[in-house]
């Protein structure tokens, strides 16, 4: 195991990634429009399912829709808020 390796990985600086990585899709979003953003969904599905045979699985299906659920009643109430106030 290369501990220099792994030190290495674990000190690289993260908040300079997340910004040069969010910067980038405000570009390609802007120059682009917002299919860029489901083009990219739908990469990354698609290598998490030749990577995880049978995924996603039922009970993964279902968890994803209570959470879709959740935040659509979390959705709801703001806008519901706002209008009222």
């Amino acid at each position: 195991m290369d501990f220099e390796a792994i030190r290495a990985f674990v000190n690289r600086p993260w908040g300079e990634a997340e910004a040069l990585k969010r910067s980038y899709w405000a570009e390609r979003c802007a120059a682009e429009g917002p299919r860029v953003t489901v083009e990219a969904s739908e990469a990354l599905r698609d290598h998490a399912s030749r990577v995880c045979s049978g995924w996603p699985s039922e009970r993964d299906r279902a968890e994803d829709l209570e959470h879709h659920l959740e935040l659509k009643r979390l959705l709801s109430r703001v806008a519901s808020a706002l209008a009222a106030g």
